[in-house]
Parts: structure tokens; sequence; C-alpha cells
């Protein structure tokens, strides 16, 4: 059983490691993303380097969360499918192939909340474009939801106790690695989404 556990965890870390949007800005024009926009390496930043086709970024990332997750709680169990998500998250974190300089996990964690509570996870998806709509923050909209998707998950009480752990583990290390997200709301200078409302009147 321990073996098992090891395999599904290492595997995790791996996949979760696995830079997609790195590699695709590379590929698309040769730059290191890390080097363009905010520098992050995830999906959102991909976008901002090479437009539509950075929406592959997300897609691998939420894939990242969801097969792990998934597959650890069919054919082994909720408590090594919490485990799954967290070293996927943490492999996404800390990739070793970028000297463990990664991005900050939203599309991941969306695919472990989906792995492991699809109608959460839907709901969540809603009230993201609601927030980012109203508000035009991203990050302060992933965060909020995240937080939210667990303490859903609490009040509920018939999902198991693993969900909820890894639920309140991501919200709490996805929200810490959007500090400075926090930090440029809080003076004023983060940069708002295109699909924040009054953007989007603009281009009635």
């Amino acid at each position: 059983m321990w073996l098992i556990w090891i395999a599904f965890l290492i595997a995790s870390f791996l996949l979760g490691s696995v830079p997609s949007a790195y590699m695709i800005v590379k590929w698309r024009t040769g730059k290191d993303i890390r080097e363009l926009g905010s520098g992050n390496v995830g999906a959102t930043n991909a976008v901002r380097a090479v437009g539509k086709l950075g929406y592959l970024s997300f897609v691998f990332d939420v894939l990242k969360g969801f097969l792990p997750v998934f597959l650890a709680s069919r054919y082994v169990g909720y408590p090594l499918a919490a485990a799954c998500g967290l070293a996927a998250l943490l492999g996404h974190f800390f990739p070793p192939w970028l000297h463990f300089r990664g991005g900050k996990g939203v599309s991941t964690a969306a695919g472990i909340y989906f792995a492991l509570a699809p109608l959460i996870c839907l709901l969540g998806l809603g009230l993201w474009f609601i927030l980012v709509l109203a508000f035009g923050y991203v990050s302060l909209a992933s965060c909020v939801v995240l937080c939210c998707g667990a303490l859903v998950t609490l009040i509920m009480g018939d999902a198991p106790f693993a969900c909820f752990w890894i639920f309140s583990m991501t919200a709490v290390l996805v929200t810490l690695r959007h500090s400075g997200n926090f930090r440029r709301l809080a003076a004023g200078t983060e940069r708002r989404s295109k699909i924040w409302l009054p953007n989007l009147l603009k281009k009635i």
C-alpha cells in the first residue's frame, strides 16, 4: 500500500511540475515567459504573451490537478486523492525544471476541485465570473472562490473530510501565492481584467 501511495505522489508532483505556460510561450516565441508580462509561469501570462494559444496552458494546468486526484479517488481513496492534489499543486508551484519558480496555481486548483466536487466547482465558476465582472480583479475573484469552495464543503457536511482538507489547503496556498497581487490591490496598482463590466460597456 505504501508503494502505491509513494508512486501516486511522485507521479502527481511530476505531472504538476510540467510548466505548460513556459513551454507554449517558448515554442511560440522563443522567449522565457518569466521575462514577459507579470513574469508569472501561468495561463494568464501565457495568454498575454501569445494570445489565444495561451489558453492551452489553462487546459493543461487544469488537467494537472484533475487527473491525479480523479484517479486516486477512484482507485485508492479520498485520503490519497487529497494528498495527490497537494503534490500536484506543489509541483506547479515549485517545478524543478524552472529552478522551483512556478505559477500561482489557480488553474491546477480548479482541476482539484472539479475532480472531487464538480458541482461546487461549477458554482464557483459562476461566482468567479460575477466577481470579475463586478470588481475586475481576477486574483481577488480566484482566491475568494477557492475559500468559498472550502467553506461550502464544510457546511454541506456530506462530503468526505479529505475534500474539506484539500480544499482548505489549496485555498490557503493559492492565496499566499497571490500576496503580491493583494499588495498591488492595496496600493491601487493591480491590473483589471478585460471582462470587468465597465471595460465591456466601453466596447458597446
